[in-house]
Protein backbone atom coordinates (compact mmCIF):
# COMPACT_ATOMS: atom_id res chain seq x y z
CA UNK A 1 0.00 0.00 0.00
CA UNK A 2 1.33 3.42 -0.57
CA UNK A 3 0.62 6.59 1.26
CA UNK A 4 -2.01 7.26 3.81
CA UNK A 5 -3.44 10.39 1.49
CA UNK A 6 -2.39 7.95 -2.23
CA UNK A 7 -4.66 5.33 0.05
CA UNK A 8 -7.20 7.90 0.59
CA UNK A 9 -7.45 9.26 -2.54
CA UNK A 10 -7.42 5.76 -4.85
CA UNK A 11 -10.37 4.99 -2.04
CA UNK A 12 -12.32 8.54 -3.15
CA UNK A 13 -12.30 7.48 -6.99
CA UNK A 14 -13.41 4.17 -6.19
CA UNK A 15 -16.41 5.30 -4.09
CA UNK A 16 -17.18 7.70 -6.91
CA UNK A 17 -17.16 5.13 -9.50
CA UNK A 18 -19.66 3.12 -7.81
CA UNK A 19 -21.78 6.62 -7.16
CA UNK A 20 -21.79 6.74 -10.74
CA UNK A 21 -22.70 3.14 -11.02
CA UNK A 22 -25.67 3.38 -8.51
CA UNK A 23 -26.82 5.78 -10.94
CA UNK A 24 -26.27 4.42 -14.19
CA UNK A 25 -28.53 1.36 -12.17
CA UNK A 26 -31.49 3.57 -11.18
CA UNK A 27 -31.64 4.62 -14.96
CA UNK A 28 -31.84 0.93 -15.55
CA UNK A 29 -34.38 0.17 -13.80
CA UNK A 30 -32.68 -2.37 -11.55
CA UNK A 31 -34.67 -3.64 -8.94
CA UNK A 32 -34.19 -1.51 -5.74
CA UNK A 33 -32.99 -4.00 -3.25
CA UNK A 34 -29.94 -4.76 -6.06
CA UNK A 35 -29.70 -0.42 -6.07
CA UNK A 36 -29.85 -0.91 -1.98
CA UNK A 37 -27.08 -3.18 -1.78
CA UNK A 38 -24.76 -1.03 -3.36
CA UNK A 39 -25.69 2.02 -1.30
CA UNK A 40 -24.80 -0.18 1.57
CA UNK A 41 -21.33 -0.84 0.16
CA UNK A 42 -20.63 3.02 -0.37
CA UNK A 43 -21.52 3.47 3.44
CA UNK A 44 -19.08 0.89 3.55
CA UNK A 45 -16.42 2.42 1.67
CA UNK A 46 -17.32 5.56 3.51
CA UNK A 47 -16.67 4.02 6.60
CA UNK A 48 -13.23 2.73 5.03
CA UNK A 49 -12.24 5.97 4.12
CA UNK A 50 -13.46 7.39 7.46
CA UNK A 51 -10.94 5.33 9.09
CA UNK A 52 -7.57 5.81 6.63
CA UNK A 53 -8.37 9.90 7.21
CA UNK A 54 -8.55 9.41 11.38
CA UNK A 55 -5.94 7.22 11.47
CA UNK A 56 -3.83 9.53 9.61
CA UNK A 57 -4.68 12.29 11.71
CA UNK A 58 -3.90 10.59 15.17
CA UNK A 59 -0.75 9.21 13.66
CA UNK A 60 0.34 12.47 12.34
CA UNK A 61 -0.78 15.66 13.66
CA UNK A 62 -1.57 15.30 16.89
CA UNK A 63 1.63 13.69 18.29
CA UNK A 64 2.91 17.05 16.95
CA UNK A 65 0.78 19.05 17.94
CA UNK A 66 1.64 17.30 21.50
CA UNK A 67 5.14 17.66 21.51
CA UNK A 68 4.82 21.45 20.96
CA UNK A 69 2.23 22.12 23.59
CA UNK A 70 -0.81 22.69 21.71
CA UNK A 71 -2.88 20.72 24.07
CA UNK A 72 -6.23 22.37 23.71
CA UNK A 73 -5.75 22.10 19.90
CA UNK A 74 -5.55 18.36 20.44
CA UNK A 75 -8.84 17.95 22.99
CA UNK A 76 -10.48 20.50 20.80
CA UNK A 77 -10.05 18.48 17.82
CA UNK A 78 -10.43 15.05 19.38
CA UNK A 79 -14.02 16.37 20.89
CA UNK A 80 -14.86 16.98 17.16
CA UNK A 81 -14.09 13.89 16.48
CA UNK A 82 -16.31 12.32 19.20
CA UNK A 83 -19.16 14.27 18.52
CA UNK A 84 -18.94 13.48 14.68
CA UNK A 85 -18.90 9.97 15.70
CA UNK A 86 -21.62 10.21 18.66
CA UNK A 87 -24.09 11.86 15.94
CA UNK A 88 -23.55 9.33 13.42
CA UNK A 89 -23.89 6.87 15.89
CA UNK A 90 -27.24 8.58 16.95
CA UNK A 91 -28.24 8.77 13.21
CA UNK A 92 -27.52 5.00 11.71
CA UNK A 93 -29.12 3.37 15.48
CA UNK A 94 -31.92 5.14 15.90
CA UNK A 95 -34.08 7.11 13.48
CA UNK A 96 -33.91 5.39 10.42
CA UNK A 97 -35.10 1.99 12.03
CA UNK A 98 -38.14 3.70 13.09
CA UNK A 99 -38.94 5.76 9.70
CA UNK A 100 -37.76 2.96 7.65
CA UNK A 101 -40.12 0.85 9.63
CA UNK A 102 -43.04 3.39 9.00
CA UNK A 103 -42.24 3.82 4.91
CA UNK A 104 -42.00 -0.09 4.25
CA UNK A 105 -45.50 -0.53 6.06
CA UNK A 106 -47.25 2.44 3.40
CA UNK A 107 -45.14 1.09 0.68
CA UNK A 108 -46.57 -2.28 1.36
CA UNK A 109 -50.08 -1.10 1.41
CA UNK A 110 -49.70 1.19 -1.68
CA UNK A 111 -47.87 -2.20 -3.58
CA UNK A 112 -51.08 -4.59 -2.15
CA UNK A 113 -52.62 -3.57 -5.72
CA UNK A 114 -49.80 -4.92 -7.76
CA UNK A 115 -48.64 -2.02 -9.11
CA UNK A 116 -45.16 -3.08 -9.32
CA UNK A 117 -44.21 -6.32 -7.08
CA UNK A 118 -40.71 -6.91 -8.33
CA UNK A 119 -39.82 -3.02 -6.72
CA UNK A 120 -38.13 -1.88 -9.95
CA UNK A 121 -37.75 1.67 -10.85
CA UNK A 122 -40.69 3.41 -12.94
Amino acid sequence: MGTPKADAERRLRYIEGHVRGIGKMIEAGTPCVDVLKQTYAVRRALDKLDQVLLREHLERRLPGCIREGRDREVLAELAQVFELASHRARETDQQPADDTRARVGEKIQETQGGDDPGGHWS
